[in-house]
């Protein structure tokens, strides 16, 4: 009995040790690193897809035409766009994308860059650069703005698929870092953080979704697990993150 209430108190007089020793308020601490690390979303490339449709409008009074990109995918009805087609589908019964079937697709036969290859709007027939044809147009929803965006510097499309929340932070070097007798003096500290992988929405797990775009599944698998580290710094006794030191 003895031995055992000796081991309770070597164990607890651990614990306020290291309460004191540490110092810090690692749910405070995990909360701060969450509002840096959380909103980086993690993208799955959504290969072969970006917009690619332009609004076009006559000004009249400037005598010009003025184009605007939109969030909108055009798409021939032929053969070799099939499995373009099939792609978005996917992602319009998700309600990333809405549809418009059987759309007059203004297509710019001297077209520069992808926002120009298809027009909406206005235009004339006997124009040389317009081009007529049918097909299907899919514009980005509100409710896709939240998911995908252009993702690269040459357009391609990106899928949010999740973050890195942080579950755990470290001590690297604890033994001079948490010295009894300097602990009071110490103004900085440098920790270590472990990261787990959130999903951003349950549809990520959709079977069509990763069948579609295989990428997903590999994107996911990569990242489960992250490691990172920060320094905090001791201000009026309590210690704060320094989000500038925050490698991740």
């Amino acid at each position: 009995m003895r031995k055992f209430i000796i081991v309770i108190i070597v164990f607890l007089t651990g614990c306020f040790e290291e309460k004191n020793l540490q110092g810090l308020d690692v749910t405070e601490i995990i909360t701060s690193l969450n509002l840096i690390i959380e909103p980086r979303c993690i993208y799955t490339p959504l290969k072969g897809l970006y917009f690619n449709t332009s609004s076009r409008v006559y000004d009249v009074e400037e005598r010009r035409w003025k184009t605007t990109a939109l969030p909108a995918i055009s798409v021939r009805r032929e053969s070799f766009e099939q499995d373009k087609i099939e792609k978005m589908m996917v992602l319009v019964d998700l309600g990333l994308f809405s549809i418009e079937e059987r759309t007059l697709i203004l297509k710019n036969r001297d077209y520069q860059g992808r926002h120009n290859l298809y027009y909406v709007g206005d235009f004339r027939e006997d124009e040389e650069e317009i081009q007529s044809t049918y097909g299907v147009r899919f514009i980005l929803t509100d409710y896709g703005k939240e998911y995908i965006k252009e993702n690269d510097q040459y357009g391609n499309l990106g899928l949010c698929t999740g973050y890195h929340s942080v579950k755990a932070i470290g001590r690297p070097h604890k033994a001079y870092l948490f010295d009894a007798k300097t602990e009071k003096d110490i103004r900085r500290l440098h920790l270590s953080f472990n990261t787990e992988f959130i999903l951003i929405d349950n549809f990520i797990n959709n079977s069509k979704l990763q069948q579609a775009f295989p990428d997903i599944h590999e994107v996911i698998s990569r990242h489960q697990a992250g490691y990172g580290l920060f320094s905090v710094n001791k201000r009026e006794e309590l210690w704060k993150v320094e989000p500038k030191s925050i490698m991740f």
